[in-house]
């Protein structure tokens, strides 16, 4: 729980000299967009827990909506960070899966039970007791991060650390795709943003014909670089009216308000598979004739499955798939955590990192 973590002091000043500290966090103390570099210690490290040396951790849209509590599923302090890139440190006498020195990944989801049945089917993050990685835990906007060793997985050699947002962006929009996207399928993309790109990029390496998706005509370059066949501006009636029940498949990305026009550009029997999450309970509206009349599929998809995320990285290291990343440097946070409220081109066209390694030179951890 968040309130077992050790908090040493108000700021960690930069260079810091934060005596027994495990690591320094972005703290946030009440809802909003504020924070403090704050040393901490992580509770004493249980039998089965992992603890990494971050180098990585991506800044996502649900970050900011748990620091500013837009979930109310916020407790406090709150550390943000669940697409965590790092180095073991320190494991617990029971770690069977990782050795000290294994660069790993961390993505949203922990402390699944491995024992009730649905875990016994494979879909570990429906578990009842899984948690949240940055509900009621410090995330990885950190320079140390703990969790079970169930959370973590081994990252490919060739995976750079600007990649981080794949634990969660990532998996995602892969995990959907792996369960339902079949060779020749023809596949949209609503939302050409964080997840939307990555989207793009695996639709296409699995065969499919993949439109993009957006209300941004601007992005229709990088679209096609990213892998995309057809470009489909949404707020185009005409150019909607002419791709009517022409995709077998839909991702929705974006958070809007209506689905209507996701629904019309499918086939008979075809399937919206809806990834993204709106702030404070603003739910899209529905149009039961068009689901019930052609016969569709509307659905929803949480993050992914240990399976389906170690499957994901394998892909990504066989295809060089890797997010469009802007690097922030983790004493600069400030900034990389407004540009995702910002809007083009002052915001990070697809993702944002923070690198720690330049914080180190200033900052030693304690044991």
């Amino acid at each position: 729980m968040a309130s077992s973590y050790e908090i040493l002091g108000d700021r960690a000043s930069i260079p810091c000299d934060v005596g027994s500290a495990h690591g320094v966090a972005l703290l946030t103390t009440s809802a909003g967009l504020d924070f403090e570099y704050s040393p901490f210690r992580h509770p004493s490290l249980l039998d089965k827990e992992v603890r990494i040396k971050v180098t990585h951790s991506g800044c996502c849209q649900t970050d900011t909506f748990m620091m500013k509590n837009g979930w109310g599923a916020t407790n406090y302090p709150f550390v943000g960070g669940h697409e965590t890139f790092g180095i073991v440190t320190h494991i617990g006498e029971k770690v069977t899966d990782f050795q000290i020195g294994d660069r790993v990944g961390h993505g949203w989801f922990r402390n699944y039970c491995t024992n009730c049945s649905i875990c016994r089917a494979g879909n570990t993050q429906l578990c009842d007791t899984a948690e949240i990685s940055i509900v009621n835990h410090f995330g990885g906007w950190a320079t140390s991060y703990q969790s079970n060793q169930q959370g973590f997985y081994k990252l490919p050699d060739s995976m750079p650390g600007s990649a981080a947002p794949i634990m969660c962006a990532g998996a995602t929009v892969y995990s959907p795709f792996k369960r339902d996207l079949v060779s020749g399928m023809k596949v949209g993309v609503v939302g050409i943003g964080g997840l939307g790109h990555l989207a793009l990029m695996f639709a296409k390496n699995m065969g499919c014909e993949v439109t993009a998706i957006s209300t941004s005509p601007s992005k229709e370059p990088e679209a096609r670089e990213f892998g995309a066949d057809h470009f489909l501006n949404s707020r185009d009636p005409e150019a909607i009216k002419r791709n009517e029940r022409t995709l077998d498949y839909i991702i929705d990305t974006a958070i809007a308000p209506t689905l209507d026009t996701q629904l019309r550009l499918l086939k008979p029997r075809g399937i919206v598979t809806v990834v993204g999450l709106p702030e404070g309970g603003q739910n899209p509206t529905l149009n039961a004739f068009s689901i019930v009349t052609k016969d569709l599929t509307v659905k929803g998809s949480a993050a992914g499955s240990r399976s389906e995320i170690e499957s994901m990285l394998e892909f990504c290291g066989l295809h060089s798939i890797y997010p469009k990343s802007e690097i922030y440097q983790f004493g600069n946070a400030r900034a990389a955590i407004d540009s995702l409220g910002a809007s083009i081109p002052r915001a990070p066209r697809y993702r944002a990192v923070l690198e720690t390694a330049s914080y180190f030179d200033i900052f030693t951890p304690s044991n």
